[in-house]
């Protein structure tokens, strides 16, 4: 829900806000000492409205969790209640 922010109610998105956001956001996972957990949809794997601004949605928010993952220690699929870990790093 963190990148609806984003997109204006004229099927407008604001860009420059979000790639600042963004970068801010990427940085301060990157330099956390502590431990969060972020809960993401991932919306991709099923059809795609044709809607321009349905589908600029759905293509931001499968880079910015690919852009999270990347970061992260530690990204877990959950599918069905089960979880599935995609990646673990240790310290």
């Amino acid at each position: 829900m963190w990148l609806m922010r984003f997109f204006g109610p004229d099927d407008g998105f604001d860009e420059v806000a979000y790639l600042a956001q963004r970068r801010a956001l990427l940085q301060a996972l990157a330099a956390l000492q502590g431990e969060a957990v972020l809960v993401s949809n991932e919306i991709g794997w099923g059809v795609v409205p044709l809607g321009t601004t349905s589908r600029r949605f759905v293509d931001e928010l499968g880079w910015l969790n690919q852009a999270v993952a990347a970061v992260c220690q530690q990204v877990t699929l959950v599918a069905c209640g089960l979880p599935l870990v995609l990646k673990q790093e240790t310290r």
